[in-house]
């Protein structure tokens, strides 16, 4: 595949963020640090045979592989957090200033919800 030396810096700043995104995530876990690292090695260094096996929606176009990269980037940093476990059904959360946190509040908009405009009915509600 042959890029313009645009896309290949694109591609390149890509790749290195989430390089970057994946050392802060997994910081102090080092086999899924290993292991994300080599798939993404894998990935976008011999992409036609991982997609045939692999990753069938992982664009095709160079500029759909560039905006993947950068999408898993930001998804990392803000989306994923690491759990320790404490006891034997005790986990922490390592949060970090990046991670999206939402409110309750959020959650209860019904925001393109198949019942939204409908009565919610319980169980226990008579008829």
């Amino acid at each position: 595949m042959s890029m313009t030396p645009v896309l290949r810096k694109r591609f390149y700043d890509a790749y290195k963020s989430t390089i970057k995104s994946m050392n802060f995530t997994f910081q102090n876990d080092s086999k899924a640090l290993l292991n994300s690292k080599q798939l993404l090695k894998n990935t976008c260094l011999n992409p036609l045979e991982m997609r045939q096996s692999l990753f069938k929606h992982i664009p095709e176009d160079t500029e759909g592989q560039i905006k993947h990269l950068e999408d898993m980037s930001k998804i990392l940093r803000t989306n994923v957090a690491q759990a320790v476990q404490k006891d034997k059904y005790k986990y922490e959360l390592k949060m970090h200033k990046d991670i999206e946190l939402g409110d309750n509040e959020t959650i209860k908009e019904d925001k393109g919800s198949q019942f939204k405009g409908k009565k919610f009915k319980r169980c226990c509600d008579s008829d």
